[in-house]
């Protein structure tokens, strides 16, 4: 990733000197920065959503599957932003990343998994780990039930088998 953002870096130092188009190179050379620590950072992002995925309770398959809709999502919000004109020249994908960076600051400011973008996500997946306990909970009482019930036809039959016992046999006690 660091030799496309040099790469890039040589390109407009080419296409703007900093000796005649100083402030043109110093703009894109921030976007360039900007753009490069934001892509970085979503990167990053997706380890600490993975874990609390993960400690959710989900398996394997279901918590990569919500950082499949969380990358999907943000995705999502970048074409938004990016294809606010119709035109596809260069001023428009000018203007597109630099309202790219202003949406990423945004996820930034909200560690990027605390997005309410995100949150939704978190809190299907809070959804489903209750909804899984649950489901877990009733099976279990459902199978305390069940022997519950063979316990006490098992105790009736005993006890009738104990009243025959007696009522044939007067002596015992």
């Amino acid at each position: 990733m660091r030799d496309v953002r040099d790469s890039l870096q040589n390109a407009i130092g080419f296409a703007f000197p900093i000796d005649s188009k100083g402030t043109m190179h110093a703009v894109f050379t921030e976007q360039l920065s900007l753009s490069y620590d934001q892509a970085v950072a979503r990167l990053e992002s997706l380890s600490p959503l993975f874990k609390t995925t993960k400690t959710g309770g989900l398996s394997d398959g279901e918590d990569w599957s919500r950082v499949l809709v969380y990358t999907k999502a943000l995705m999502e919000d970048v074409k938004t932003v990016r294809s606010l004109s119709a035109s596809k020249n260069c001023a428009a994908m000018i203007w597109g990343s630099f309202n790219t960076s202003e949406l990423l600051l945004e996820y930034m400011r909200f560690r990027w998994i605390q997005h309410p973008q995100v949150s939704s996500i978190l809190a299907l997946t809070s959804l489903q780990r209750e909804v899984k306990a649950m489901n877990e909970a009733v099976a279990a009482l459902n199978f305390t039930k069940t022997t519950i019930a063979t316990h006490t036809t098992q105790i009736t039959a005993t006890q009738h088998a104990a009243t025959a016992l007696k009522r044939d046999n007067p002596n015992l006690k």
